[in-house]
């Protein structure tokens, strides 16, 4: 909650938020947060996150994660 108030805080208008994670549960309790907030709307249709991003990029956790067969799960919401 307290990340969400920051988020809501700092994000302007028609602005986007990327959470990535490869943790199921806190993928799940970011996704159920924003969609808690009417000024928030999901990007990516129900469930809500995409594991299969092209156009994300690469990073390091992001290698490490795949190295491990590990899920990545990309969250978007934007702020309305």
């Amino acid at each position: 909650k307290e990340f969400l108030q920051e988020v809501n805080r700092v994000q302007k208008k028609d602005e986007t938020i990327t959470v990535v994670t490869d943790h199921e549960d806190y993928r799940d309790e970011i996704i159920n947060e924003f969609l808690k907030v009417k000024e928030y709307r999901a990007i990516f249709k129900e469930p809500y996150f995409e594991q299969d991003t092209k156009d994300f990029g690469s990073s390091f956790f992001s290698t490490l994660f795949q190295s491990k067969d590990k899920a990545i799960n990309y969250i978007k919401f934007s702020r309305s």
